[in-house]
């Protein structure tokens, strides 16, 4: 599909072919139709030798499908693991769009996928907030990761502090 498309994609592909095709010389070139409503990105692989490696196409079709499968693709699966794909396509088509650039960027799938459900817990259910905690994986190894999901407005740390303590953080 085209919206899968970007310069950034098709730059990560041209890499991925010349490091399986082991040469520098990768073109691209991409293909709109206006009466469609898909991309088609065409490339070219040349060797200054004349002799390209053999690949095996099967484990490249399959490093090129990972690489065009975007974040929500990923959260997706994390979420259809728990609530079934159509489930888990409902609730990725109402939030992904909520969720801006930069928490895809830094936020694991399957941990917006624990987001999702907080938040989904709090639409549906009359608490004011909701906590959640998962352990997720930091430069240090595994960490506590404590989110607060809340209606409205901010909370101020000072107030929120004893509510942790009641839980047992310190």
């Amino acid at each position: 599909p085209a919206e899968r498309y970007s310069p950034r994609l098709a730059e990560r592909l041209e890499h991925l072919l010349a490091e399986r095709y082991e040469t520098g010389h990768v073109e691209s070139h991409l293909v709109l139709a206006e009466d469609s409503a898909h991309a088609r990105l065409h490339f070219s692989v040349h060797s200054p030798a004349g002799d390209l490696p053999e690949v095996d196409l099967r484990e490249l079709e399959r490093e090129v499908k990972r690489h065009t499968r975007t974040w929500d693709d990923a959260v997706t699966d994390a979420l259809a693991a728990r609530h079934g794909t159509a489930e888990a396509r409902g609730l990725v088509s109402r939030w992904g769009p909520r969720f801006p650039e930069f928490y895809k960027v830094a936020t694991e799938p399957s941990l917006a996928a624990h987001d999702i459900d907080n938040l989904e817990r709090l639409e549906r259910g009359d608490e004011q907030f909701v906590v959640g905690l998962q352990n997720a994986a930091g430069k240090s190894g595994t960490m506590t990761r404590l989110t607060l999901y809340k209606r409205g407005g901010k909370v101020p740390l000072s107030e929120f502090l004893p509510n942790l303590e009641m839980l047992g953080l310190r």
